[in-house]
């Protein structure tokens, strides 16, 4: 016959058994935050990338047909278009009548928690703009 030894549970274990266990635990432990804060990571970029590229798509077609935007930057504070360009309408005696290097939008942070969002500072460098003059004296409604 074969002898039967009764398996001794994890509380009456050797000191030394109940510590391998407690460190195989503190060594998975370890693993399961680390893989969810890679995890965490990975969506808060993937998520701030798709926001990013969605707020691009917005601007270029809130300034309409013949746009482009090289870079857009989102900061803590504000917006930055870079390489802005706008086309010129048909008949328009330049081939684009705004471009500029880089455009600063601050908005009014106090005005993000309603539906109207103001703009408190715009700052625009190396700004080209087409300007039409028509002829005749200024205010004559002409």
């Amino acid at each position: 016959m074969p002898l039967h030894y009764p398996t001794v549970s994890r509380e009456f274990a050797a000191p030394e058994q109940r510590w391998q266990n407690i460190d195989i635990f503190m060594k998975r432990w370890q693993v399961i935050v680390l893989a969810v804060a890679v995890i965490l990571v990975t969506g808060i970029v993937a998520g701030y990338r798709a926001g990013v590229r969605l707020l691009q798509d917005k601007i270029v077609a809130a300034l309409g047909a013949g746009s482009g935007l090289s870079e857009l930057k989102v900061n803590w504070f504000s917006i930055e278009l870079l390489g802005l360009s706008i086309d010129a309408p048909k008949g328009w005696p330049t081939a684009r009548t705004l471009e500029a290097e880089r455009v600063t939008i601050v908005p009014d942070l106090r005005s993000l928690f309603s539906d109207q969002i103001r703009i408190s500072t715009i700052v625009i460098e190396n700004p080209y703009l087409s300007v039409v003059r028509n002829p005749g004296k200024i205010g004559d409604g002409a």
